[in-house]
């Protein structure tokens, strides 16, 4: 994976730190596994901004979430369930 710009935004939600990188276009195949909600164990909850890409792979028994999403539908399209007041969607189909 090469990063075609230096920013590195981390997305902060209690206890959890998902850095977050922009790429380029590169093959998506070498991605590292993401970090979750429950650290060492699977299952936890991964999240993201509305927007932003992420630079690792999401993958079973791993759910994701996806913050400042900015309406029911666009959480619609992505599969996921709405939380209007936290404008989050979650279970996100990936």
């Amino acid at each position: 994976m090469r990063i075609t710009r230096a920013a590195l935004a981390v997305l902060s939600l209690g206890l959890v730190v998902v850095p977050l990188v922009a790429t380029s276009g590169a093959a998506d195949a070498a991605r590292p596994p993401c970090h979750d909600s429950n650290g060492a164990r699977p299952g936890g909850t991964v999240y993201v901004a509305h927007g932003v890409r992420l630079s690792c792979d999401v993958s079973p028994p791993q759910r994701l979430a996806v913050t400042r999403v900015p309406n029911r539908a666009t959480c619609d399209d992505m599969g996921g369930r709405y939380a209007a007041a936290q404008r989050i969607c979650w279970g996100v189909d990936y």
